[in-house]
This record gives C-alpha cells, sequence and structure tokens, in this order.
C-alpha cells in the first residue's frame, strides 16, 4: 500500500475497510452512527470527527484487524510496532 496522507480519513478508512471486507454499515454501526450520518460524512458534507474515535471504537477496530496507522496518517502501519502504533494513533 502507497502512502496515501493526501486522501482524506473516511477515503483511508473506508480504503481499509474495503481491503478487509467490512461493509459501510458495520463501520457506521461500530463509530456509533446511523448510515444517514456516516453517508453524509461519506460524501464530504460533514468531517469525520476524531471524537468518535473514543477507546471502545479504538478496541473494535482493533478487533477487526483494521490499520488503524494507516487511516489516522495516510501511511501503511505494517513495520511499527504495536506500542509505537498506539502511542502515536493516541497522539490524535
Amino acid at each position: 500500500m502507497k502512502d496515501d496522507y493526501h486522501l482524506p480519513v473516511i477515503t483511508r478508512l473506508e480504503r481499509e475497510a474495503r481491503r478487509l471486507g467490512i461493509k459501510k454499515a458495520k463501520l457506521a454501526m461500530v463509530q456509533g452512527l446511523n448510515e444517514r450520518e456516516y453517508n453524509y460524512i461519506s460524501d464530504g458534507w460533514e468531517v469525520l470527527s476524531m471524537s468518535l474515535l473514543t477507546p471502545y471504537v479504538y478496541n473494535l477496530f482493533t478487533s477487526m484487524r483494521t490499520d488503524l496507522f494507516y487511516v489516522l496518517t495516510g501511511v501503511c502501519g505494517e513495520g511499527l510496532c504495536a506500542d509505537c502504533q498506539k502511542a502515536l494513533i493516541q497522539m490524535y
């Protein structure tokens, strides 16, 4: 995966979900949004709020094997240890 730092967070989240076979409805549910709210964000009418990334949501994304480092930074986090990734994600 190349560096996608120029893409919006929602686009990177959807690319990661597509890679893992996760549907948009599940992404919305994990973030505590209904599909209409999620589509509003996905279509660019609103920005994805980082306040949605609570520790609970972080754990859900981690259990789904989502590369949150990629989602937040646009750089694949494969080479970083789990503790380093978590520390960098918590900075956001």
